[in-house]
């Protein structure tokens, strides 16, 4: 597991932001994405670690 990377990413309602950060912490990629494209894009990370942090409005 040390050769993974990270995925953050911040879900709202209409569009995500996703963040991607090398196993040292550096940001590779920071960027909003829409959600019909979250699991193309995971899917191109398939050995990293993802969390999600969601506000109370994201659920709406």
């Amino acid at each position: 597991m040390n050769n993974t990377t990270t995925i953050t990413i911040d879900l709202a309602k209409d569009i995500f932001q996703v963040a991607v950060f090398s196993k040292h912490g550096k940001s590779l990629i920071n960027k909003p994405i829409y959600p019909k494209k979250v699991r193309q894009f995971v899917t191109n990370h398939p050995e990293a670690v993802i969390y999600m942090e969601a506000c109370a409005s994201a659920h709406y």
